[in-house]
Formats: C-alpha cells, sequence, structure tokens
C-alpha cells in the first residue's frame, strides 16, 4: 500500500515537472527562436514516457509487494497448520447390551396366594419359670386301631400260622360250587388249600376274602397299651 501511494506521488511529480518544462520550454523557445518545435516536443514525450515508466513501475512493485505478502501469509497459515497436532483418533465404543437378569421379585403364579407358617410347637414352660421355647413339630402319632377286642380264645393252631404272613406265597385259586379256594404255599414248597374263615400267617390272622388278586385277612395286634386290636392285612398273588 505505502508502494503504491509513492508511486502516485512519483507520477505527480514527474507530470508537473514536465509541465514545468513544456512551459518553460515554450517561454524559452518564443525568446530563443533556435530551438526548434520538432525537439521541443520530443523533450517534452521523452518526459511523459519517463513518468509512465516511473506509473508503471510503482504499480508493478506495488502488485510484487502486495502478491509477495500474500504468498508469506499463505505460508505462514500453512506453517501453523502443520504446527497443530494431529486430532487422535476416536474408535466408537461398541454397543453393550444390557444383561436380561432374572426377576427376582415376580410372583410364582403357581404359588398358592396363603402364606403357610412352618408348623412349630410351643412347649409349656419348666416349673423353675423358665419361658417356652419353640423346637420342630414332633412325630405324628400313629393311627388310631379302632376299638379294642377281647383277647384271642385259647385254640389249635393251623399249619400256616408257624409262618409269617410274608413268607407265603399265593400260587392259585380254585372254585368249586361257587365257593373259592386259595392255594398258599409254605416255605418248604408245601402247598395248602385256605378258605375263608381259615388262619394264615402269625398274629391270628384270619382270611375274610379270596380273589383273583389277593386274599384278604383281618389280625390282632397287641398294642404296648396291653389292649387287642384288630387291623386288615394283604396277601397277594404270586405264581
Amino acid at each position: 500500500m505505502l508502494m503504491a501511494v509513492l508511486a502516485v506521488v512519483l507520477i505527480a511529480v514527474l507530470m508537473a515537472n514536465a509541465m514545468e518544462n513544456f512551459n518553460n520550454q515554450g517561454t524559452t523557445m518564443r525568446a530563443n527562436l533556435s530551438i526548434k518545435p520538432q525537439v521541443l516536443k520530443e523533450r517534452t514525450i521523452t518526459s511523459l514516457k519517463i513518468g509512465a515508466l516511473a506509473f508503471v513501475l510503482g504499480v508493478a512493485g506495488c502488485a510484487d509487494s502486495t502478491h509477495e505478502q500474500a504468498l508469506q501469509a499463505a505460508e505462514q497459515k500453512l506453517a501453523d497448520v502443520s504446527l497443530l497436532p494431529a486430532k487422535p483418533t476416536i474408535m466408537p465404543m461398541p454397543a453393550v447390551s444390557a444383561p436380561v437378569m432374572p426377576d427376582l421379585g415376580a410372583k410364582n403364579p403357581f404359588a398358592s396366594g396363603l402364606v403357610r407358617p412352618a408348623p412349630s410347637e410351643t412347649l409349656p414352660s419348666s416349673p423353675n419359670g423358665t419361658p417356652p421355647t419353640t423346637t420342630s413339630v414332633l412325630p405324628a402319632p400313629p393311627p388310631p386301631l379302632g376299638k379294642p377286642v377281647p383277647p384271642p380264645a385259647p385254640r389249635t393252631l393251623e399249619p400256616l400260622e408257624r409262618y409269617e404272613l410274608a413268607s407265603l406265597r399265593y400260587r392259585g385259586i380254585l372254585s368249586e360250587r361257587g365257593a373259592l379256594t386259595a392255594i398258599v404255599a409254605a416255605p418248604d414248597g408245601t402247598a395248602h388249600p385256605v378258605k375263608v374263615g381259615q388262619y394264615l400267617g402269625r398274629n391270628h390272622g384270619r382270611v375274610q376274602h379270596i380273589d383273583g388278586e389277593k386274599i384278604t385277612l383281618s389280625k390282632l395286634v397287641q398294642a404296648p397299651d396291653g389292649q387287642y386290636y384288630q387291623v386288615a392285612a394283604y396277601l397277594g398273588f404270586s405264581p
């Protein structure tokens, strides 16, 4: 910019000098007729050429200076960019799916809505004042045997009453005039016919019913209290 101003000032000065020379030469020519008009014209043209050349040089110098400044600014920007640190490459994070957790608080559709507490038994306080304690439920007593019956009357034991009922085998069945007779084998292999009303095994097991699947008996069991109770027993068919 400064070069352009200087060029304009130089052009103005040269033009002013050229005009002044032209005027002076005109005056001198009029005073001195020895100078030819052609020479005066050539001098004037020379002064104008010098001014034009100075103008062109000034403009060229200004253009060169502006171009140089632009190149320097571009080079400086490139240098600044090259000095910047390279941006790190950010790798994408892998997609993480939420783990599937079981719903521990969900209600079991098969569970009963009633909450049954664990059975427990509270024992009474001891004589010394110890507070009662809670223990697990005691085993249930055996089912009742019903009403006690009179003890068995003395009688002669039958052959199969010498054996345990579990050691006998129900081998076959005979039918005679609508009455069924079971064939029972003793442990020694001897076969014995058995009808309803006879006895099998120990504990006075009396035959109550015979069919193709089993022999039903009722036997007498003596309980710890000394009483006799009547219970059912069975001997299954095993050919």
